[in-house]
């Protein structure tokens, strides 16, 4: 059975301890004795046993080192899916949270922090999503905001950018924090990704492969410092708009990028 280890509001920033675990341990030496009347060895033994366990359970003057908590208990990871549908058109990013403590991790959840989208080739291509409690997927949380962790456990909240459809334009629009639409050409303004005919299908087209960089921060308990994840290089190749299997072939979005490997 794991042991627990609460997170209490009233104690400082960084402290994480067990109420059952990490109070103060003390030990203590025995003292020396004198005997004048000669005893046989085996006598002398049982003596400085028993004398030796009398002083153990009386209080000691010294203590243990205090508990310090070790440096990590939380590592974060991250991973993209683009996803093309009939109702949703987007890419899903799911940061996954782990206990690497020894003991379960509990207290009142923050749950909130952000993920970054940035193009490589342009770094003015910026798209941020925002993460709270609403984007934990999975995780034991209670309705009055309390977190658990088991070891080795792990909770994933995930976050959406939309490519909304746009009825005057063919293919959905991908707007990033500027407000600009990198899909489309607007305001004689070139977009940023560049399509190609699809061959297998007139209704839709293609763009060209896009590096983009993926990285997320999220402080996950109250009263904790936030933790983040490696950057994670994600291929997007962006397709116009979804069209029905009905009157084209399916194509493919996982893994990223696959139909232009064939």
């Amino acid at each position: 059975m794991s042991r627990m280890t609460q997170f209490n509001p009233e104690m400082s920033a960084g402290s994480v301890r067990s109420s059952a675990i990490f109070k103060t341990l003390h030990f203590c030496r025995p003292q020396s004795v004198s005997h004048h009347s000669p005893r046989p060895r085996s006598s002398y033994a049982i003596i400085l046993l028993s004398i030796g366990l009398l002083f153990s359970s009386l209080s000691c003057n010294e203590e243990l080192p205090p508990y310090t908590e070790p440096e990590t208990l939380l590592t974060a990871t991250l991973e993209g899916e683009y996803w093309l549908g009939e109702e949703e058109h987007s890419l899903r990013v799911s940061v996954r949270v782990t206990n690497i403590y020894e003991e379960t991790l509990e207290g009142p959840a923050s749950l909130t922090g952000t993920i970054t989208i940035v193009a490589a080739r342009d770094p003015t291509v910026k798209k941020t999503l925002m993460l709270k409690s609403q984007n934990l997927i999975w995780g034991n949380y209670s309705s009055d905001g309390v977190l658990r962790i088991d070891p080795k456990s792990t909770i994933t909240l995930q976050a959406v950018w939309l490519f909304p459809a746009d009825s005057e334009l063919i293919g959905n629009n991908v707007f990033i924090d500027d407000g600009r639409d990198i899909a489309h050409n607007r305001g004689g303004v070139a977009p940023f990704m560049t399509f190609v005919k699809d061959s297998t299908c007139g209704s839709r087209k293609l763009a060209l492969p896009e590096d983009l960089l993926l990285q997320a921060t999220l402080t996950v308990f109250s009263k904790k410092g936030p933790i983040s994840t490696e950057t994670v290089v994600f291929p997007l190749c962006l397709i116009s708009n979804w069209v029905s299997t009905k009157l084209c072939p399916h194509i493919a979005t996982r893994p990223p990028c696959g139909y232009w490997r064939r």
